[in-house]
């Protein structure tokens, strides 16, 4: 039912927006603030959703509100404002995904609140692909009873072996439903990528003033 208001709330916002941009198509900076507004809003809905695309939109949208004040305010020229743009935009979608992902990652450990250790029971290999990627299969026990789950994805890298174990967090209502925890040389892989390039953008905005 939220999820129904919510896509109302975000047709009526694009909808909105296209009016408006036709009726003041022919001022530019007005439209911008617009779109970065329109952006603004969406982020919102979609993060209520709790989907990934509000990092972008309300990234986006809260750079073109920082780039509308620094161009009105004459503190850039124009092609400064883009640079900065471009960059605010980077560091915040970055950082609010980083900020999605520790709350998300929170959310699942309180919502999946059954926890076993998995064993991996069998490792399937893609079979349409060139490159080594393998599934692994687990098997976990609860109230015992034996269940078994594919996981989400295919492996490159950190494939494990028959047998090894693995925290896995079960929802109670669906012992089928499994979040699986990132690995932690993933997590600190994803942690040092998005640092690194929340901060560059941030060093190339400072050299801007």
């Amino acid at each position: 039912m939220l999820n129904k208001i919510i896509n109302i709330f975000i047709y009526f916002f694009i909808g909105a927006f296209f009016v408006l941009f036709f009726l003041f198509q022919k001022d530019t900076l007005l439209i911008f603030f617009l779109f970065s507004f329109l952006c603004f809003l969406l982020g919102i809905c979609y993060m209520v959703k709790k989907n990934k695309m509000g990092c972008l939109s309300f990234g986006v949208g809260l750079s073109g509100f920082f780039t509308y004040f620094v161009y009105i305010k004459k503190i850039l020229d124009v092609y400064s404002c883009i640079t900065f743009m471009i960059c605010s935009s980077v560091s915040l979608i970055l950082f609010f995904t980083l900020l999605f992902y520790f709350l998300a990652k929170y959310y699942y450990k309180k919502e999946f609140s059954i926890v076993v250790d998995g064993e991996v029971v069998d490792l399937i290999r893609k079979k349409d692909s060139k490159k080594e990627l393998y599934k692994p299969i687990y098997s976990y026990t609860i109230d015992n009873l034996n269940y078994t789950v594919e996981y989400i994805k295919f492996l490159k890298f950190l494939i494990p072996n028959i047998g090894d174990k693995k925290r896995m967090y079960v929802h109670p209502n669906d012992h089928l439903n499994v979040y699986f925890m990132p690995e932690k040389m993933e997590i600190i892989v994803n942690l040092f990528t998005c640092l690194t390039f929340i901060i560059l953008p941030i060093i190339i905005i400072v050299s801007l003033f």
